[in-house]
């Protein structure tokens, strides 16, 4: 889905439309699709509470990774919690 949106924003952004201009049809189909799939984002709910357990936080790290090509790029971070009881959460941060 992403990738979809930011192949979609280069194609357009290379046509050199005005903000206020149709998008021309050869790449209306992919913003269609797009636009269809933007719903599907809420089958990722992102927790705003990461640490629900009663132990002690031990330590609490942020791990990143990103990566790109000529026709996308992408990045995440990840909370990870350790607790004195050994449980582990690891979170996509926002």
């Amino acid at each position: 889905m992403v990738c979809t949106f930011n192949h979609t924003h280069q194609d357009y952004s290379s046509a050199t439309l005005g903000w206020d201009e149709t998008l021309p049809p050869s790449l209306l189909p992919t913003w269609d699709r797009w636009k269809e799939e933007l719903p599907l984002l809420t089958a990722y709910p992102i927790p705003r509470r990461y640490s629900k357990h009663d132990s002690p936080v031990i330590s609490v790290q942020l791990h990143g990774f990103s990566d790109a090509s000529q026709a996308a790029y992408g990045g995440v971070v990840y909370l990870l919690i350790l607790h004195r009881d050994a449980s582990v959460i690891v979170a996509l941060y926002s």
